[in-house]
């Protein structure tokens, strides 16, 4: 309904958990309006729920990969802690 009109014909181009959501989403039924409206609301009022749990929160810290982005010791012979800077655009050293 939303994502289908925008990449129709690029099927090549997506990544492929958005080709098998697709053919996902082609095996059902189309959301109405309504319905679609629906389960935005209760999205957002879990979205509320947990923000008003976290509120005591003063720091949450989200990895950006589950898992780091190079093995600990590298082909390079670099250390894991060089290797993470490096992906975060620090030094290399």
């Amino acid at each position: 309904m939303i994502l289908g009109p925008l990449t129709d014909g690029h099927e090549t181009l997506r990544v492929p958990i958005l080709n098998q959501f697709a053919a996902w989403t082609r095996a059902e039924s189309p959301l109405r309006e309504q319905a679609l409206l629906e389960t935005w609301m209760a999205r957002d009022r879990v979205r509320a729920e947990v923000l008003a749990e976290m509120r005591h929160v003063s720091i949450l810290l989200c990895p950006g990969l589950g898992s780091p982005r190079f093995a600990i010791a590298s082909a390079s012979g670099r250390s894991y802690t060089s290797n993470l800077r490096a992906t975060a655009g620090g030094s290399t050293c």
